[in-house]
């Protein structure tokens, strides 16, 4: 009788091969940190200041063919990574009035959590911790 492969481990990498690195999520806005803003159910959203011509999103499927910048969010989980959420233009945001709240699908970020959004935006260069 012919021994026969399993066609699962024909298919594994050697252990030999580094390993590769997550899929990044976008490329923000060199020297701008993002900002994490907690949603009123106590969820973690990332906020990442994208430049018009960059890729965002998941696997880096999106185009800012815009000529402002987009605020991408990420929700931040502990297992298997971040999850896109919203991308919307930074002029939407800071058109946002004080006592706005932002709804993300199903997170929804609070007044409080909105102006420190428009200050990040205001200010994307900051290195102040009280933002991030």
């Amino acid at each position: 009788m012919a021994s026969r492969r399993s066609p699962v481990r024909a298919r594994l990498a050697p252990l030999s091969d580094p390993p590769r690195p997550p899929k990044s999520y976008g490329f923000a806005v060199e020297g701008v940190r993002p900002l994490r803003l907690r949603g009123t159910n106590g969820t973690f959203v990332e906020a990442l200041l994208i430049s018009s011509g960059e890729q965002f999103g998941p696997h880096e499927r999106y185009v800012n063919e815009t000529t402002e910048h987009v605020v991408d969010f990420l929700r931040l989980r502990e297992v298997r990574g971040p999850v896109h959420v919203a991308a919307l233009p930074a002029s939407n945001i800071a058109g946002l009035r004080q006592d706005d709240s932002l709804p993300l699908d199903e997170i929804v970020l609070h007044p409080f959590e909105v102006g420190r959004l428009r200050e990040w935006l205001e200010s994307p260069f900051a290195e102040s911790d009280e933002l991030v």
